[in-house]
Formats: structure tokens, sequence, C-alpha cells
């Protein structure tokens, strides 16, 4: 067990025997101490393709692309990689290797290293709870299109004169001929005149197949049972896949974090192949170098680079805190974060091929058609394979994709919340594993119920817009914690007992000064720049937005409350232990 040093250093859990390195990859474990060590993955791919579906979610290939619309094209690559090297790499650095050099998950990594911030990983744990909260009701609306996309025709390719308000249907004449000129495609428009004609079927399948929406978040309506029983679908695929831990998690994802890159390169090379395609790839890699001299895109850049490779959750410290000792986390540190924006960029290729055709078929200019978030995945996509030959082919595809990322990144937030957890509290261990777990999916899943009524969109794009309002704040603490409590010097060290690399005075001043600016100013920028939440034309009441911010206060209230409460305790514990005699009275 990992316990501060004499120095106030942490003492690393050791790998044990040669075993246990060969199981991490055969990583040498020559002049370690032997000590007990939490079970290992049972090969180095299988930590190494957890963190990497860990980090490249849904939001690698729904979100990055419409930032690059919005930002000035390829211009926003520059800060995107600038950002990259300067915050992403160093984070991913610092928490890989201390989580690999501990062998503890971070409530019990904090409690050893400064008792006062163990706060830290309560809120890494609530944070991930919530994400999973809301993560797997996407995910029952990937496996609702999912089994939608096996009907011939796709339901959403055609307005049905027998539903409900079938006169807000519209579909949209789409040209075969390609008359339009690829330039055009670049020009912003106005795109209210198309919206002012009405819903495409699309759209008209995501508000009323889909969503069904009620007037309010004050008028749930009826559960959406079909909803209801994909989500619990969901929560049994994430349950089966961590039954045994990282044992079983190691092999389930060579198919979860391999799969999705078979399947980008299919849509990729289609998308090649579509008339419009070439002017999308175009578009997205043109620059607007004018866009630079603007805050917005550095600052979006910094923001993504943080959502995608996730720090702060706790799920990157869980997952290399089974590896062996002797483990070169320094190469793998270095390669995940390169390896996710990289997916990100091959990812925005694959959107903007589809969008570029889509664009030209309905005569707009490509701001028109790309829309962000859910938009694209459920409204942009299925309208542009429903103009291909086999489109059901296309459409199951692209889903299985969603499927992959989604499941990928609820795998580590879970992990790394039960296993934090089951470190806290050994009391759990007492019980079978299956059960454990089996109660944490039931708990996870029921706060999720209320999604999925009528009116669950409500609660949803609240929970979503306020889920990771102070996670800023909460890296910036860890980074202190780390460096100013810790030490950055003692960090490098570890990592050279580690692997034997000798990391140079650079990372010291990128840990010391350049992560906790950066960290302090996007936290600022994101408390200045706060909108009420929002979205297509309904406004949120004061209780709600009241009920958000209290939401967002859960990921980090447990910081300053930890540190209140274990300063009371001390006191308390200090007064009782003073052995005062009463004076007598004279």
């Amino acid at each position: 067990m990992a316990e501060p040093g004499r120095n106030g250093s942490l003492t690393p859990t050791k790998a044990a025997p040669a075993a246990v390195g060969d199981a991490a990859g055969g990583a040498s474990t020559d002049g370690a101490v032997p000590s007990s060590r939490k079970e290992v993955w049972t090969n180095k791919l299988g930590f190494f393709l957890s963190v990497m579906g860990y980090n490249i979610g849904l939001g690698d290939i729904l979100r990055f692309p419409y930032l690059v619309m919005k930002n000035g094209g390829g211009a926003f690559l520059i800060p995107y990689f600038t950002f990259l090297f300067s915050i992403g790499v160093p984070l991913f650095v610092m928490e890989l290797s201390l989580g690999q050099y501990t062998g503890k998950t971070p409530l019990v990594f904090y409690q050893n290293l400064c008792p006062i911030l163990k706060g830290i990983g309560w809120c890494n744990i609530i944070s991930c709870f919530f994400f999973n909260v809301y993560y797997m009701i996407q995910l029952a609306w990937i496996c609702f299109y999912l089994i939608n996309s096996f009907m011939n025709p796709l339901p959403w390719s055609e307005c049905d004169p027998a539903a409900a308000n079938a006169s807000l249907c519209y579909k949209p004449h789409l040209s075969d001929n390609y008359t339009v000129s690829p330039e055009y495609l670049t020009n912003i428009e106005n795109c209210s005149i198309y919206d002012s004609k009405g819903k495409s079927p699309t759209e008209y399948f995501f508000d009323h197949n889909l969503l069904s929406l009620t007037e309010g978040i004050h008028d749930l309506g009826g559960m959406r049972w079909d909803l209801l029983g994909l989500l619990l679908f969901s929560w049994i695929l994430v349950y089966c896949c961590l039954i045994k831990g990282v044992k079983s998690l190691g092999k389930v994802v060579y198919v979860t974090a391999l799969g999705p890159y078979v399947f980008l390169l299919i849509l990729f090379i289609r998308g090649l192949f579509l008339p419009g395609g070439r002017a999308g790839i175009m578009y997205y890699l043109t620059p607007d170098w004018s866009s630079l001299a603007t805050a917005q895109p550095w600052v979006e850049a910094a923001q993504q680079i943080f959502w995608s490779l996730a720090p702060a959750w706790g799920g990157t410290i869980c997952m290399a805190s089974h590896n062996a000792f002797n483990n070169n986390i320094y190469r793998d540190s270095l390669t995940l974060p390169v390896l996710s924006a990289m997916t990100s960029f091959f990812g925005g290729f694959v959107t903007f091929a589809y969008i570029g055709d889509l664009a030209m078929r309905k005569g707009q200019a490509i701001n028109c058609v790309l829309k962000p978030g859910p938009g694209l995945a459920f409204l942009v996509y299925p309208s542009a394979f429903d103009t291909l030959p086999w489109s059901q082919l296309w459409s199951v595809i692209f889903f299985v994709l969603l499927l992959f990322l989604g499941l990928d990144s609820s795998f580590t937030t879970f992990e790394a919340m039960y296993q934090s957890l089951i470190d806290e509290y050994p009391i759990l261990r007492r019980w079978q594993n299956w059960a454990v777990k089996l109660g944490f999916c039931a708990v996870s899943m029921s706060f999720g119920i209320p999604m999925v009524t009528r009116g669950g969109y409500y609660i949803y794009t609240l929970v979503d817009w306020y889920q990771v309002t102070f996670m800023m704040g909460v890296a910036l603490f860890e980074v202190l914690a780390i460096i100013y409590a810790y030490g950055s010097g003692r960090v490098r060290a570890n990592i050279r007992l580690m692997t034997g690399v000798r990391m140079t005075i650079f990372w010291d001043i990128v840990w010391r000064a350049v992560l906790p600016i950066v960290l302090l100013a996007l936290f600022i920028f994101t408390m200045m720049e706060y909108r009420p939440p929002s979205f297509a034309g309904y406004k949120y009441s004061d209780l709600a937005i009241a009920m958000g911010w209290v939401f967002a206060s859960l990921g980090i209230v447990p910081l300053p409350m930890y540190s209140i409460y274990l300063l009371a305790y001390e006191l308390f514990k200090r007064s009782r232990s003073e052995d005062k005699e009463p004076l007598p009275a004279v």
C-alpha cells in the first residue's frame, strides 16, 4: 500500500514477482521490493486499449467536427494541437505515472498524497457517477436508432402521413444532378430560410419518435417503455463486460476499442466516392487564418482537449493503477493523447465527406447542414445515409460505431467509481464482486429513469449543460496538489524509477507554470461566458436553473467540505486526547 514517506513523498506499491510483470506486458520487475498489489492487466495491450477507449468517445466524432467548422476550418487545428502538447500530454503523463507508481485509485491516492485534499477523489467519483447516468441515455438512443436502421425503408426517410402532426413534416428536395458549385458550400448563409419550411423527416423522427417531448420540464409525461428497455439493455452490456474487472475489460476492448477504427475506415472510403465528399473535405481543411486573432478558437481548442482526455475524472489514475510497476508508462502517456487527437482529426474527414455531399444535394452551405452534439448523430448522419444506396448498411455501421465508442467511455468511468469505493470501504469486499457491481449498476440506472420519460430530454439537457461546469476547477486543484504538495521533481523521479527515462526541466516548467495558469484562465472564462441552458427555443425556469447549479456544485463541493470535515475531526480528536487533570477548588 502506498503511504506517506518520512519526507512526505509517496512510497510506491511495487510490482509483485516476475509473473506480474509478465502479465502486464513482460515488463521487468528486477529490483522491485516485493509487496502486495491489486490485480493487473492480463497483457499490456488491454491497458492501452482501455485508456484509448476512455479518451476516444462520442465527443471526438460528434463535437470536434462542429468546432472545426465554427472556428476557422483547418486553422482550428493549430490551437488544438498546441494545447494538446502544452496541456493534454503533461496532464496525462502526471496522472498515469502516479497511478502506476502508487497502484491506488483516486480516493486512496489523494488520502496518501495530501489528506486534506482527499475531496478531489470524491469529486472524481461523483463526476464519474453522473457521467455514466446521462451517458447511458445516449447509448439507449443509439440502440433505438440502431434497431430502426434494419427497417426498409429507413423510418426517417419519408414523412409518415398517418403520424400525429404530420403536417409539420416537410421533405426537402434533394438533387441528384450536383449542379451546385463546390465553392458555394463554403458560403455563410442565414439558415433560417430552410428551417421555416418545417421539419425534415429526420427532425420529425427525432422529435416525435425518439423524444416525444412534453411542453416542459414541469411535465415529465408518461414513461417511454421502449427507451427504458434499451436503457436496461445498455446497463446489462456494461455489467457483463465488467463483471470480472480488468480481466474481462481487457478482453472486451479488443472489439470495442479497435472496432470503431474499422468502421471509420469503411465510412471514410465510402465518403471519398461521394460526389460532394471531396468538397466537404476541402472545406474541412481550408483555413480561415483570421479566426486565430480571436480568443474563441483558442479557448474551445483547450476545452476540447480537456474534455477529450478527461483528466480530473479519476479514470486514467484508476486504469494505470493496474499496471505492473516497471511498465513504460512514459511512452504510453505520450502515445495515447496523440492517438486520441489523430482519431478526432480523422473523424473530421469522415464527417465532412458526408456533410459535403448532403449539403450539395440540398443546395445549401455546409454551415446550414452541420449541427452540434446529438444533432450530428441523430439528424445529419441519418439524412446523409438516406441518400445512399444500401442506406441500411451504412446506418447500421455508423450506430454500431457510436455504440462501441459510448461503451468504452462508460467502462472506464464506471470501473474508476467502483474500484475507488471498494478501496475506500473494504467492507464491500465481503460480498461477491458480481453482486456489488449489480447493485452499483441498478442504482446508477435508477437515476437515469426520469430521462427516459416523455419530458426526459429536458432533464438530460440540464444535466449535460451543468455536468462539467466546475471540472476545470477540480483539475486545477489536482495539479496544485500533485505539483506543489507532492512536487514535480518527485513525479520526474518516480517516472525515472519505473522506466529509466530521465525527464528534462521542460516538464517542471509546464507542470508548475503553464498548467495552473491555463486551467485558471479557462475556469474563469467558462464562468464569465456562462449562459442559461436552452434548446429549440425552450427556456428553463429559474427553479430549473437553480437545480442545475445545485447539480453542478455536487462535482466540486466535496473538495471544501471534506477539508472542513477533516480539520474539525482533527481538532476534536486533539481536544479529546489531551489529558487534563481538574484543578482543585481552593
